[in-house]
């Protein structure tokens, strides 16, 4: 999925996440209920836990992706956002018994993050889980994030690369270990994988991040601003894997452009008052 992306006004965002589609944008809820699909399989926790994927052209992944996701959680548990695909991956998703929210354009995954909170406040979901559309996240390891929240301990569980698992690219590998001493410097406190897009949020967490949610890039702002906020992070060791097909669009000139906007990001987040 894209990192950046077009911005639109916040209240758009704030209609589509939560309260209607303006003209252009459109949610497909029709399937959640679809009479067709009897059968459901065991939930993977209790309470009630909203899936949140951000898919931006993932038509060569997607359907997988579902397929997968369906082992462990219902159908009205998992929210596909389109951010603005040229591609057929809106149109896959229609396919399968879940919810879709469409982006007419691309507006990047912060923006479609906090929409998936804002439509788990809407539904009554007590937890979420950010999961990534390209096949990387292992749908079981989902499991280890919850048990973190279970705890009581954390409100942000961020899963982490276990076994000595490469990450998908050089450039990210070596972005992820300079941003992960910039948070020693503004957190006090090691990250192994701040790139992690592989996270669990409560449902404290989701009420915070409804309101406030970094701009453009989240993974790193995030955790700068779920300091500031008060909330709990806590780091499990999951399993991950390559990309299921396509390829990532960071590159080694856009890791550099990304962490000096995250470096500025993150100090203008530690200054301002929330």
């Amino acid at each position: 999925m894209r990192r950046g992306g077009r911005r639109c006004a916040k209240e758009e965002v704030d209609s589509a996440g939560l309260l209607r589609a303006p003209e252009g944008w459109a949610i497909n809820e029709a399937n959640r209920h679809n009479p067709k699909r009897r059968e459901r399989r065991q939930p993977m926790t209790e309470p009630r836990t909203l899936f949140i994927i951000p898919a931006y052209n993932e038509s060569a992944n997607i359907e997988r992706v579902l397929q997968e996701l369906s082992e462990v959680a219902r159908p009205e548990e998992i929210l596909v956002v389109s951010d603005g695909s040229t591609d057929n991956t809106a149109a896959l998703t229609r396919r399968q018994p879940v919810a879709l929210l469409e982006f007419p354009f691309n507006l990047g995954v912060a923006s479609v993050m906090q929409a998936g909170f804002r439509y788990a406040l809407r539904h009554g979901f007590t937890a979420a889980v950010q999961f990534d559309g390209d096949g990387q996240h292992v749908p079981g390891e989902a499991a280890k994030l919850l048990a973190a929240l279970a705890a009581g301990d954390c409100d942000i569980a961020i899963g982490y690369r276990s076994g000595g698992e490469r990450v998908s690219t050089l450039a990210r590998h070596l972005g992820s270990k300079i941003l992960a001493a910039l948070l020693v410097l503004l957190t006090r406190r090691f990250y192994r994988d701040p790139t992690s897009g592989f996270r669990a949020f409560s449902r404290r967490a989701i009420e915070a991040f409804a309101k406030n949610f970094p701009e453009e890039y989240p993974e790193v702002e995030s955790i700068v601003l779920a300091k500031k906020l008060g909330l709990r992070i806590r780091e499990t060791p999951v399993t991950m894997r390559p990309r299921i097909a396509g390829k990532s669009s960071i590159t080694v000139l856009g890791s550099a452009y990304y962490m000096v906007k995250v470096m500025l990001a993150s100090l203008v987040i530690m200054l301002r008052r929330y």
